[in-house]
């Protein structure tokens, strides 16, 4: 199997062709699925969450919850690191019963 080099100086173990990925985040995304580490989108972080979609986006656009990458386009999801998630969850119950 052939590998495709990124951008980013990574090979791409995942795919034959060449890839077309010119971000490092985006290969950083592609990479963690295929490492098995879990990567979410908006909504996916909401629900583990339980807040609102659009708490998820202004905590990523503040700097509170730190995404992967955000995809293209005025609504494009952030994408996150599902232990990212858990991390920001764990933050949030203690602040909560500190309260």
């Amino acid at each position: 199997m052939r590998q495709a080099s990124h951008a980013c100086g990574k090979q791409c173990k995942k795919f034959e062709k060449m890839c077309l990925h010119d971000d490092r985040a985006l290969c950083k995304a592609l990479r963690m699925q295929s490492s098995g580490e879990l990567v979410l989108v908006t909504a996916e972080a909401a629900e583990i969450l339980g807040v609102d979609r659009a708490t998820v986006v202004r905590w990523a656009e503040k700097g509170k919850l730190a995404p992967i990458r955000k995809l293209p386009g005025r609504n494009g999801d952030y994408l996150f690191s599902r232990d990212e998630v858990v991390r920001r969850k764990a933050h949030e119950e203690l602040i909560r019963k500190a309260g």
